[in-house]
């Protein structure tokens, strides 16, 4: 019988493909990003939010994810250089994060590919 390896295949792989930061505070890495050139996109739908398929994406782009329930905190909201939000039919306003997230990340990286 075949045996599969006990190994955590999704996190072998994301951890060394998807870059991601940390420092001292969320704004704090958002104003280093920037530095870098790095657009900070947070993902949130609200005042002053655009439908994530207007976004045209640059060649860096740093997103921020917000909690949840609680959202993407309003001053990182305020760092942002564009607030995106994914636009949805009938009821429901939210998205599961991680779902969110995936979404994003397939239409930052190939929504503009012809």
């Amino acid at each position: 019988a075949y045996e599969i390896p006990k190994r955590d295949w999704s996190s072998d792989v994301c951890s060394s493909d998807l870059p991601w930061s940390s420092g001292p505070s969320i704004e704090d890495v958002l104003h280093a990003r920037r530095a870098e050139g790095y657009d900070i996109l947070a993902l949130e739908r609200g005042e002053g939010s655009i439908p994530l398929y207007r976004y045209q994406p640059a060649e860096k782009c740093c997103l921020v994810l917000g909690h949840e329930i609680l959202g993407v905190p309003e001053g990182v909201l305020a760092t942002a250089d564009h607030i995106l939000e994914i636009p949805m039919h009938g009821r429901k306003e939210s998205l599961n994060v991680t779902v969110a997230a995936g979404i994003a990340m397939y239409y930052l990286r190939w929504g503009d590919c012809q």
